[in-house]
């Protein structure tokens, strides 16, 4: 028989809050981002959720990676986007936030954003080339399950890459330095 031990318990507890509040967190920027959408695809200018999900796992490590895919998987199911598309999007997502996140850390970067070079690693880093993942995957998954055709799928990448990008470099620099321990 499994002992849980008090300690544990709480634990277990904290984790299932850390990736709650995540989840959380991560649907309702996905709801505002939404709110500024645009054009036939609902392509957000702005994916706050981008910069959300790197924030996280730079502040609070790999282990909040379950809380975003979940977030992503709840945003994907109550929207209008097809239903095989949800689970690409809550492996994708993740994996872009922890490319971007192994990319900074490999590279030197300091969250406190102190430094020039550390603005220009998470744009380039974290922002142009970790965020082509979801992009990709997004816009792949939109076109062989959905709504997108073929004719529009550079056009939607690009839409989503610059959306994902955007989020990045504008919600996560202002999450980072806010998080800052004093």
């Amino acid at each position: 028989m499994l002992k849980i031990t008090g300690q544990r318990l709480r634990l277990s507890l904290l984790f299932i809050q850390l990736q709650a509040g995540v989840a959380i967190a991560y649907f309702a920027l996905a709801q505002l981002a939404f709110m500024l959408a645009f054009g036939q695809d609902h392509i957000a200018p702005i994916w706050m959720p981008a910069g959300l999900a790197l924030a996280a796992v730079l502040r609070l490590g790999y282990r909040v990676l379950p809380g975003v895919g979940l977030g992503t998987l709840l945003v994907a199911l109550s929207s209008e986007a097809p239903l095989l598309l949800a689970p690409i999007m809550a492996v994708a997502n993740p994996l872009a936030a922890a490319v971007g996140c192994w990319l900074l850390r490999r590279y030197g970067f300091c969250p406190a954003l102190t430094r020039v070079s550390d603005v220009l690693a998470l744009i380039v880093f974290a922002g142009i080339l970790a965020m082509s993942i979801s992009a990709f995957c997004g816009t792949t998954g939109l076109s062989v399950f959905g709504p997108i055709t073929w004719d529009n799928y550079l056009t939607v990448l690009w839409n989503w890459w610059l959306g994902d990008v955007m989020g990045v470099i504008l919600i996560a620099p202002v999450l980072l330095t806010w998080s800052e321990p004093k």
